[in-house]
């Protein structure tokens, strides 16, 4: 690397030791102060939500940095409606004339659920006050295994789970 000597050549004028006039340096006189506008949880905090749910927001301190980290999730609410909510639905639906989707935002039911049960209505207008049978992975434990679970800690109060496994087992193989 080269070292450069400048000098001031009488006249105002910056020169470098072969008088030649060095590149000029254009400063910019208006200097920006550099701020924070906004920290992450409050551009979270402000933006519109992508759906409509109420997202659960959970504050993580972070020792680093006095702003706090918030999660977002959402969690899937399924919302169960009553019969009078179907039914206040279907009378305006039917008696309004108003569309699915209008007399659901009226009454504050998901748009997709209204929609869901006009479909059905069509099919088969008695479905829909019926009740859905319960989805899932049926319960291991019966309540023969409940009732025997209860025997062992009335008998033995301090028994621990593996005690009661225990007891269980033996019984089990005692009587195949």
């Amino acid at each position: 690397m080269s070292m450069q000597f400048l000098y001031e050549d009488g006249k105002g004028h910056v020169v470098d030791e072969h008088g030649v006039e060095p590149m000029d340096l254009v400063v910019d006189k208006e200097l920006f102060a550099i701020e924070t506008i906004s920290s992450r949880t409050q551009f979270l905090m402000n933006q519109p939500p992508e759906r409509y749910s109420n997202p659960v927001m959970h504050p993580v301190s972070d020792d680093r940095n006095n702003d706090v980290d918030m999660e977002l999730f959402n969690k899937r609410r399924y919302t169960v409606y009553s019969d009078d909510e179907k039914m206040r639905f279907f009378h305006l639906f039917f008696s309004k004339c108003l569309s699915a989707s209008a007399a659901a935002r009226q009454l504050g039911i998901h748009i997709r659920a209204a929609q869901r049960w006009v479909k059905r209505y069509y099919e088969d207008p008695e479905s829909i006050f019926e009740k859905k049978k319960k989805s899932g992975r049926r319960r291991i434990l019966g309540e023969e295994h409940k009732q025997f679970i209860l025997r062992c800690i009335d008998e033995n109060p301090s028994a621990v789970l593996t005690e009661v496994i225990l007891m269980f087992l033996v019984v089990l193989f005692i009587t195949s």
